[in-house]
């Protein structure tokens, strides 16, 4: 050979370091790493406090529709006034009802009977 450092044909890959493999370098190394990157989260996560939580349509309607009900219900709107034409609204009533008409005998009574009443027998 004319250069000694010369050698014909292709690289041969680097062997293997044996020692890392079988002194479990390599893994404590990669769990080093994911202790890190697992502290580095946690101080991110105090950092938030809070969880956004992003809504859907669905959802914040769903979310609209409760609070305007509880709103409702909590204070109702005043009642709408019948519909009326503008030239009836002025008009009285033509029909009176004297007193004595009012509380006549064939008018039925519309006070509930109590139980014992519904079960006295003859």
């Amino acid at each position: 050979d004319v250069i000694p450092s010369f050698s014909y044909g292709s690289k041969s890959r680097p062997s293997t370091p044996i020692a890392h493999v079988v002194g479990n370098q390599y893994a404590t190394e990669h769990e080093e790493a994911l202790d890190v990157q697992y502290r580095m989260l946690e101080e991110s996560r105090k950092m938030q406090q809070k969880t956004i939580i992003k809504l859907t349509k669905a959802s914040s309607a769903r979310i609209a529709d409760a609070r305007t009900t509880r709103r409702l219900t909590l204070d109702p709107p005043e009642p709408k006034e019948p519909f009326k034409l503008t030239k009836f609204k002025k008009v009285q009533s033509k029909m009176e009802f004297p007193a004595a008409i009012r509380k006549s005998r064939s008018t039925p009574t519309l006070q509930r009977m109590s139980f014992e009443e519904d079960i006295t027998l003859p």
